[in-house]
């Protein structure tokens, strides 16, 4: 929406946590309902169209061109609402 009216539209999103309480009470209510929207914060696709179940950790998809390579490259996206370790990151 953003691509096709610009700075002209103006609107608030419903359900969407505005600030860290928020995302909090999110993550512990709702943990795909978490993952969708923080992925969202980096502009990637949810993972297999948002379904649920076993992902292997991968919950999004982020494309992006790399000038130093041709065609398309893409970033994993791993969200953690809680309980990260070392071994989360290095992943």
């Amino acid at each position: 929406m953003k691509d096709a009216f610009g700075e002209k539209l103006k609107f608030d999103v419903i359900g969407t946590p505005g600030d860290l309480d928020a995302a909090r009470d999110l993550s512990l209510r709702d943990r795909y309902q978490f993952q969708w929207w923080a992925t969202s914060l980096v502009n990637a696709q949810p993972y297999q169209g948002k379904k649920k179940g076993k992902d292997g950790g991968v919950d999004g998809i982020k494309y992006f061109h790399d000038a130093d390579t041709e065609g398309a490259r893409k970033i994993i996206v791993s969200v953690k609402s809680g309980h990260l370790k070392a071994d989360d990151v290095r992943s």
